[in-house]
């Protein structure tokens, strides 16, 4: 791990805005994840009620960020002028 107390500040501030970026493309891989997932019914044929309780139990979510993750791909699917593409 970097020690980013010694860091410049002008690296800093790219570090940082690498990290949203990156932040911003795993974000919207996930999502296009779930959308598939969701697509093919895999959490049903798995035996889960929900795709909420897949995130939670397989890709150990806690349950509110599985709901903030799947309302998330759910409002991009139906809205898909806010899509982000990586």
């Amino acid at each position: 791990m970097i020690d980013l107390r010694k860091l410049s500040d002008d690296l800093l501030e790219q570090e940082t805005q690498t990290a949203a970026a990156d932040e911003r493309a795993a974000i919207t891989r996930i999502l296009n994840y779930l959308r598939e997932l969701d697509r093919r019914r895999i959490p049903a044929l798995r035996g889960f009620s929900s795709l909420d309780e897949y995130c939670v139990k397989v890709l150990k979510y806690s349950k509110g960020s599985a709901y903030r993750r799947v309302s998330a791909m759910r409002m991009l699917r139906e809205l898909p002028s806010l899509r982000i593409e990586n």
